[in-house]
């Protein structure tokens, strides 16, 4: 079980999951996006793991170029920048629900498995 004052939160986590899958994943055309995920808790830990289908070849030098200046800016804590105006929010926006408004430290962990076709998103807080 997980404690109802967080609804709100995870409630805005998979708000801004699922928005950047519609946006990103969707493009070109598609009809029908594959998401599997996993929610978990455990010793108070509480555990997202989801993953979409999506076009890893399509723009593959572009998409990894972002998810790499992505990992960069949540290093850094630039990310708190991006969340105050609009596009390019998603994953900023999740780390600054729960590192700010929730105020746990999270591990998180996103990439692209091109041999499967699929984006995924990790996080542990």
């Amino acid at each position: 079980k997980i404690d109802g004052k967080y609804l709100k939160v995870y409630s805005d986590i998979f708000y801004n999951l699922l928005d950047n899958i519609y946006k990103k994943a969707m493009r070109k055309g598609r009809k029908r996006v594959i998401v599997e995920y996993v929610l978990k808790q455990k010793n108070n830990i509480q555990y997202i793991y989801l993953q979409n289908d999506y076009d890893c070849l399509a723009n593959k030098e572009e998409d990894e170029a972002k998810l790499n200046e992505l990992k960069i800016i949540l290093d850094n804590e630039e990310y708190l920048k991006r969340v105050k105006g609009e596009g390019g929010t998603g994953i900023p926006k999740i780390c600054k629900i729960i590192r700010v408004d929730v105020r746990k430290n999270a591990s998180i962990n996103f990439g692209l498995k091109e041999k499967e076709n699929k984006f995924f998103v990790e996080l542990s807080m």
